[in-house]
């Protein structure tokens, strides 16, 4: 199974409009659950894109770590169950930018 561990800098915005340049393809669709939620760190389960990972996040503010896992959609469905109450669905859009970056609008 795949993991990797890495540092990102996250920033979110709420719009008020979808952009033009976002409208057509709705993008990838996201289920994801928290399995644990605490002040400095938190356990993600999430299916996107026919993979399913398990992801811890540290830390808070703009800068934080990440650590991730590939787990079998087996592990996804028995792990589900336990995220009732904490679930989001969502549509995450790509967008490359100047520089070799990619922005990330996901749509609720």
């Amino acid at each position: 199974m795949p993991s990797s561990s890495k540092s990102e800098v996250e920033r979110k915005f709420l719009a008020d409009r979808i952009p033009g340049d976002l409208k057509g393809s709705p993008g990838t669709a996201i289920r994801q659950g928290y399995l644990a939620i605490e002040e400095e760190s938190e356990v993600r389960l999430r299916e996107a894109g026919g993979e399913c990972r398990l992801t811890v996040k540290t830390g808070h503010g703009e800068s934080r770590g990440e650590s991730e896992v590939e787990v079998e959609q087996a592990v996804f469905d028995e792990l589900w169950p336990e995220t009732e109450g904490r679930r989001i669905e969502k549509y995450r859009r790509k967008i490359e930018l100047e520089e070799g970056l990619v922005a990330e609008v996901d749509i609720f």
